[in-house]
């Protein structure tokens, strides 16, 4: 699983999205069934614009066809619908601390 950090040092919602877009775009090019988006959550664990942008980008992907789907990381468990197709496609979901806890500052993004 590819990550990136699209919080890095802060930047403007509209150029952390564009960077995850070029990044999506790269990894269907490169064979990655899936990318851990680190976004942030945004102060008071309430969710910032980062990502709030990110979610709403993600959506209208999702609605065009151009990814299969996203799970937001508070919704990530054994127990969400996708967990266990994700697990035989990208098997390091199980040691990876990110993907655990309900981390509400991270995406994953099912190319």
């Amino acid at each position: 699983m590819l990550t990136i950090n699209i919080k890095d040092d802060y930047p403007p919602a509209d150029s952390a999205v564009a960077k995850m877009l070029i990044e999506i775009e790269a990894a269907k090019f490169g064979g990655i069934y899936a990318i851990k988006v680190i976004h942030g959550y945004g102060s008071h664990n309430v969710g910032g614009t980062i990502k709030k942008e990110c979610h709403l980008a993600l959506s209208n992907l999702k609605k065009t066809g151009k990814l299969t789907d996203f799970i937001k990381g508070e919704e990530l468990s054994p127990n969400h619908k996708l967990y266990n197709k994700l697990k035989d496609y990208v098997p390091e979901i199980i040691i990876d601390p990110d993907l655990h806890y309900r981390n509400s500052g991270i995406t994953v993004v099912i190319i």
